[in-house]
């Protein structure tokens, strides 16, 4: 424990939800906390001094810790950031098993206060790396997109088939990050919105890409407009007037149940995977069958439980992934174990390739 210090929790609320809109976002855009504090930082008091693994967070107040990455008997100075020397390893995401932290009110912790710590480590060459493995390279964390063995000659800066970049930015549009629609981004000062789901590419930043990016207003009043122009229901129109009457203290105060209004279209589970996926469901002691999926890429999504299924017909080097993992595809019952739920659901992906007659069944 460092320092505590009070912060007007209602302005920078307004400018999180100015910048990236309604929760829950993907891909959210660093709101700097400093012009928002208050008065002067508490020290931390006498009963906080020394490691602890559990501080006490008030409401209203920026809590400041510091964290060692390293056991006790590391001395100082003895370790570089992104090495490891715990005989735990980073956490291989086929597993699903995760470091966690959370809050110890129960009811807090049980309403979205429990969250998962992948620990990342240095990206090596001449590796094998299972997709969706995070790694870090010149400060930078990348995600693999496809299971293959790292060459020293192709760091993952290089191959964004291979990578995709991570948003550990500060909220900047950056090359080779993965937007899915309605992803917010600054680019040169200026707010920007996807349209599509793509990975970005150098040299076709928002400004040059009106086909993946439309420009987002800046201002509460601008954006209640926008989002709410075309809502029927009562409270849209209430918001519509509030933004056309242009007081932006209004607009400011109002934004975040507005944006609730206009603008909750909620994450499924293959948004930031494909564009248009075919929803389907699968009641309970039944099957779904995909029917023949041709030779291009198919994307498919539900948010029933699925137990387990099969696929055949895939053809040469065509794979099929649930929310991003490789499945084996053996005919029978997949041998690979179903991935954890992605936004509530699956999203089923078939990549494009010989094999016209593939298909799929979950049950």
């Amino acid at each position: 424990m460092v320092q505590r210090q009070a912060i007007d929790t209602s302005k920078y609320l307004q400018q999180w939800h100015l910048m990236n809109g309604h929760l829950p976002v993907t891909r959210p855009i660093v709101v700097d906390p400093t012009p928002f504090l208050q008065g002067s930082p508490t020290p931390a008091g006498a009963y906080e001094s020394g490691w602890k693994d559990t501080a006490k967070a008030n409401p209203d107040e920026v809590l400041t810790l510091i964290t060692r990455w390293a056991p006790q008997e590391t001395a100082t100075g003895g370790v570089s950031p992104g090495t490891n020397q715990y005989p735990i390893q980073p956490v291989d995401p086929n597993t699903n098993a995760w470091y966690v932290w959370h809050c110890h009110v129960l009811g807090h912790e049980d309403n979205d206060m429990l969250r998962k710590m992948p620990m990342v480590g240095l990206w090596a060459a001449g590796k094998a790396y299972t997709v969706g493995t995070v790694v870090a390279f010149q400060n930078i964390d990348y995600r693999v997109r496809v299971a293959h063995t790292s060459t020293s000659s192709q760091p993952p800066n290089t191959r964004f088939d291979l990578w995709e970049r991570v948003n550990n930015n500060d909220g900047t549009w950056q090359p080779q990050i993965i937007y899915a629609v309605k992803d917010r981004v600054l680019f040169n000062g200026q707010l920007y919105r996807a349209l599509t789901v793509h990975q970005a590419q150098t040299g076709q930043s928002p400004n040059l890409n009106p086909a993946q990016w439309e420009v987002f207003p800046m201002n509460a009043c601008a954006q209640i407009d926008k989002l709410c122009a075309n809502g029927t229901k009562p409270d849209q129109k209430n918001c519509l007037s509030i933004g056309n009457a242009n007081d932006t203290s209004q607009c400011q105060g109002s934004l975040d149940d507005c944006l609730a209004q206009c603008d909750d279209a909620v994450a499924t589970p293959c948004s930031g995977l494909c564009n248009n996926p075919h929803s389907f469901t699968v009641p309970d002691g039944t099957t779904f069958n995909s029917g023949a999926l041709g030779t291009g890429a198919a994307c498919f999504e539900t948010t029933s439980e699925i137990v387990t299924g099969s696929c055949t017909g895939l053809g040469t080097g065509r794979q099929l992934t649930i929310n991003g993992r490789v499945m084996a595809c053996s005919g029978s019952n997949w041998a690979t174990p179903l991935v954890s739920q992605r936004n509530f659901g699956y999203c089923i992906q078939t990549t494009a390739g010989t094999g016209s007659t593939a298909s799929f069944q979950v049950h």
